[in-house]
């Protein structure tokens, strides 16, 4: 009987990835851009209506004139009444929470990237494609953006890559990294487990090769001489 011959897997290149991304960015920068520009537009008015109607729980004394009911125009006569306003802990609260909801959109954006990133550079690993893992990893391997690899993964592949492209300092510094910053992920004890880690070897030595080490205590009386 003739034999079935299973699909080959679409081949994948940097351009096309590139092109992925670039829509990725577009559409996690439209919400961040969304969030920055919406965000202040709804919470000054906001605050102003909340201080309108709970005026003591604001600091508002209302000692002008009565302020209209027009949310832009709600602003106290009085700076001494505006200056408690702004300062007020309510106020403050909610200055927190807008910016909280405005990183909680941004950092959302940029874990989708590095996500969408470390899946292409798992699909490059899978076909032996080392050059083109470290071009799309090259990101995690910056100076100051390490801690942007929240599992280890990224570092791990990293790892592979160099190791196959003949830089293996470059490699051992991956591992290394792994190792320290991430312990208790898959991906440190994949090393370790393969003995690619020197941080790996001396993090994890066991009671046993510790309480070898120790000089054993001489029992007894000590012989004058």
């Amino acid at each position: 009987m003739p034999t079935q011959t299973q699909p080959q897997s679409e081949p994948l290149d940097i351009a096309g990835i590139d092109k992925k991304l670039q829509k990725q960015f577009m559409f996690n920068g439209f919400f961040i851009a969304l969030a920055l520009i919406v965000i202040p537009i709804v919470l000054i008015p906001s605050q102003m209506t909340l201080a309108h109607k709970f005026p003591a729980l604001f600091g508002w004394t209302q000692t002008g004139p009565k302020a209209t009911t027009t949310p832009f125009n709600m602003y106290p006569a009085s700076q001494t009444d505006l200056t408690h306003v702004y300062t007020s802990l309510p106020n403050i609260a909610m200055d927190i929470l807008s910016a909280g909801v405005i990183m909680f959109v941004f950092w959302t954006g940029i874990s989708r990237i590095n996500a969408a990133l470390i899946g292409y550079a798992r699909d490059f690993a899978s076909r032996r494609q080392w050059n083109d893992v470290v071009s799309v990893l090259t990101s995690f391997n910056q100076q100051g953006q390490h801690f942007l690899d929240r599992t280890g993964e990224a570092h791990y592949l990293i790892a592979q890559a160099l190791s196959h492209t003949g830089k293996p300092q470059g490699a051992q510094k991956a591992r290394d990294y792994v190792v320290k910053y991430r312990p208790k992920s898959e991906w440190a004890e994949k090393i370790i487990q393969q003995g690619g880690s020197k941080t790996g070897t001396h993090l994890h030595k066991t009671t046993a090769e510790a309480t070898e080490a120790k000089p054993k205590p001489i029992k007894g009386k000590r012989r004058r001489f």
